[in-house]
């Protein structure tokens, strides 16, 4: 298969589990949205794609339409978030665990 087609492919799987949990439609992470719930979503799924599963941050601004330095600045704010609060630790150990479990990793 492609490569370009399996990247698409991961996003779409990886928005499809955190937006089922999080009790949203997929296209709301795609779009210019700034709801909370939205937003967390959104980022959940960038640093998940990034740091765990990793997608490169090129790819992933063009996918949600973002620039790269927006991404990074993200996923710099997740990894602190998750290193600093439990809740946030826990609630990345649960969406990774939802995605591996979808990818049968």
């Amino acid at each position: 298969m492609d490569e370009l087609i399996q990247k698409k492919l991961l996003v779409e799987n990886v928005c499809d589990v955190v937006c089922t949990e999080y009790g949203i439609d997929i296209n709301y992470v795609f779009s210019s949205d700034r709801h909370k719930k939205v937003s967390d979503a959104r980022i959940i799924i960038i640093y998940i794609l990034h740091k765990d599963l990793g997608l490169t941050v090129s790819f992933l601004a063009r996918e949600f339409e973002r620039s790269a330095s927006w991404v990074l600045k993200k996923c710099a704010t997740k990894k602190q978030h998750i290193t600093m609060y439990e809740d946030c630790f826990d609630e990345h150990e649960r969406f990774l665990k939802l995605v591996k479990k979808r990818l049968s990793l």
